[in-house]
């Protein structure tokens, strides 16, 4: 068992070598949740530690079972999702009943709906990033045939104590401008939300064809 865990370590160490170092914060709610995010937490927490993203990925996927591990650190998943879509729900409990580790980035701000679409060249949601592999909409078929190119396991094998991060926005939220006056409005109306975004219905009929590495 020891040799299993110096080799997955050595592996994670091997694939993450040449990838780009970016601050990770992971950090302990003040209810006790335990968190990592990209994004520095907002408002009090318990603890607080920043480490480069990717130490961080090897640490957390060094816990998980071999196989679990070594995918997690050479193809990190990411969930994009948006607030009342039904189908982010879907593609969330589709990674959560397969037991494949993830980070959930939410799109709220019309800011965030640039960000995404430098990301996956598109501004509608769920969409997963795999590695480099990017999904758009959600196809259990689809995303099943990706997830197991890159070589995840077909069933749940997280430990019963891991605990899946709190999403977290993709952009910080952007701040109101101070140098011009605010317009009247009257003093019933309802207050202006984030600016609505295309999300990508379930697919009908045969699915597209699938990804391949």
């Amino acid at each position: 068992m020891e040799s299993i865990k110096i080799s997955l370590l050595l592996a994670l160490i091997a694939v993450g070598t040449g990838n780009t170092a970016f601050a990770q914060y992971r950090y302990v709610a003040p209810d006790g949740t335990p968190s990592f995010s990209d994004i520095a937490p907002v408002g009090p927490v318990r603890e607080l530690k920043v480490q480069p993203a990717r130490e961080a990925r090897i640490e957390i996927a060094a816990t998980l079972p071999y196989d679990l591990g070594l995918a997690a650190s050479r193809y990190p998943v990411t969930l994009y999702t948006s607030a009342d879509c039904e189908t982010c729900d879907q593609a969330r409990n589709y990674l959560k009943q397969r037991g494949v580790p993830f980070a959930e980035k939410t799109v709220q701000y019309d800011t965030d709906v640039v960000a995404l679409k430098k990301i996956i060249g598109s501004n509608t949601v769920p969409a997963m990033t795999v590695g480099s592999q990017k999904l758009l909409g959600f196809s259990e078929a689809n995303w099943s045939g990706i997830l197991d190119d890159a070589g995840y396991p077909k069933t749940s094998k997280l430990p019963r104590d891991y605990v899946y991060a709190t999403p977290s926005p993709l952009t910080t939220e952007p701040k109101p401008a101070t140098d011009a006056p605010a317009a009247a409005s009257p003093s019933n109306a309802a207050p202006a939300g984030p600016a609505p975004f295309p999300q990508v219905p379930p697919p009908s009929g045969n699915a597209p064809p699938g990804f391949h590495f």
